[in-house]
């Protein structure tokens, strides 16, 4: 076969439907980050101070600082979700008429696949 277990496929054909059956967790990790933590690394990153740089550049400067609000991965995760919900409702925006042209900075693409939105100044 192509790597998967014998009994997975038997369990496939098995079902009824043909929609991936894997349910995924329940229950929210405890180590997740608060939605008060991810307003504060939201803060941080569009702050004048590391607006222009990327997470991997943020966190070893707030540790040298003695600051830790998140992990690099975590900050990158975060920033490319608020991205990719401005980048939604811009578009929905403009298909309405309602966005005027230079009233947003935009994206700027930082590192791999993050992305930050800049407010216009």
């Amino acid at each position: 076969m192509v790597g998967l277990d014998p009994r997975t496929v038997q369990r496939w054909r098995k079902s009824a439907s043909d929609s991936d059956m894997r349910i995924g967790p329940k229950t929210k990790p405890a180590n997740s980050l608060s939605e008060a933590e991810r307003s504060e690394v939201l803060q941080i990153a569009n702050s004048t101070e590391f607006r222009d740089l990327s997470p991997k550049q943020i966190v070893p400067r707030l540790a040298d600082m003695g600051q830790y609000v998140a992990s690099e991965s975590s900050m990158e995760r975060i920033l490319d979700r608020m991205a990719k919900e401005l980048t939604a409702v811009q578009s929905v925006a403009r298909a309405r008429g309602s966005l005027k042209k230079n009233s947003l900075r935009g994206l700027a693409k930082f590192g791999r696949g993050t992305s930050r939105f800049c407010e216009a100044q």
